[in-house]
């Protein structure tokens, strides 16, 4: 129903939105399982308009809060409040080398039983990480920096 008066329009237009928010959020979730191309392509050119909006959004303080909790709790099963006691029970050091944290601590955890080993710096994860959780290959390397290999 066109209304002449523009003001009129965009309070019908609010009322009607906000009366029918589901029906159009279910609507627009089914248009977009039906139409996965158009909805790419709909995707591309709204992101390639708004860049620049994207990158300073990703970089507000509340969006990445938000992401890191979000992260932890999908990957994990742990909340924000349950990391940041952690960090504050290893005094905010790193559970191999010590050093104080500078950035966000990396957490560690077996990648066969899925169990929470503590809290890392990036350098001690990526050693970890680079040895394949593999204490033969640490212990190799003990040696090896000890001058016995």
């Amino acid at each position: 129903m066109p209304l002449k008066n523009k003001e009129a329009h965009k309070k019908y237009c609010r009322d009607y939105h906000r009366t029918h928010k589901n029906t159009n959020v279910e609507r627009a979730v089914e248009w977009n399982q039906t139409h996965p191309k158009e909805r790419k392509k709909t995707h591309k050119k709204y992101h390639n308009n708004h860049k620049d909006k994207e990158k300073e959004y990703r970089h507000m303080d509340h969006v990445i809060k938000n992401r890191q909790r979000n992260r932890l709790h999908k990957r994990y099963g742990i909340t924000k409040e349950k990391f940041d006691k952690m960090v504050a029970e290893q005094g905010n050091r790193c559970k191999i080398c010590e050093k104080v944290f500078t950035k966000t601590p990396h957490l560690d955890h077996d990648h066969k039983e899925g169990k929470i080993r503590g809290l890392l710096c990036q350098y001690c994860n990526w050693m970890l990480g680079n040895a394949g959780d593999s204490v033969t290959v640490l212990m190799n390397a003990i040696k090896y920096l000890e001058g016995d290999k």
